[in-house]
């Protein structure tokens, strides 16, 4: 191994090391390193001390939601994407929190915003989108698209 290899290997270590610790450290996690399967809308989430450039983006491609209506189920496909501030989801608690809305009668309009309001306010991300792809019921599909931006934090570096 060169000294350039050998010395890339020891920052990764270090930086794996440090995010250890930092990981030891986080508070109210719910669902990470646990046996959990129930829903939830709690979001867990760990810290972030990477790049400030990096989105990250989520594709649920099984989401269901009730018929406010008639109570019959509505499938959609789900993509979250987001800018992080301080912190990232973690993936198991992004899952029960989408599983959570299988039992809700709610228009599909709403199941956008809802996810995007729950999801900014308790990840706290520079900006999230959230774009719901309802399948087609009686000839029509749905798609919607809600938007968070935090005005603050685009400031510290958009």
């Amino acid at each position: 191994m060169t000294g350039d290899a050998q010395k890339a290997e020891g920052e990764v270590n270090q930086r794996l090391n440090e995010l250890e610790e930092l990981l030891k450290t986080v508070p109210d996690v719910k669902h990470l390193g646990k046996v959990s399967n129930e829903p939830s809308y709690h979001l867990d989430t760990v810290p972030w001390l990477g790049a400030p450039d990096l989105m990250v983006e989520f594709e649920c491609k099984d989401f269901t939601s009730l018929c406010p209506v008639t109570g019959q189920p509505d499938f959609a496909e789900v993509e979250i994407e987001y800018k992080p501030y301080k912190s990232l989801v973690e993936t198991k608690s992004l899952k029960l929190f989408l599983t959570n809305f299988r039992d809700v009668r709610c228009f599909n309009e709403l199941i956008a915003d809802t996810i995007a309001e729950m999801f900014f306010i308790q990840v706290e991300p520079h900006w999230v989108n959230v774009e719901v792809h309802f399948h087609h019921r009686g000839g029509i599909a749905v798609n919607a698209q809600a938007r968070r931006v935090s005005k603050k934090r685009m400031e510290i570096g958009s």
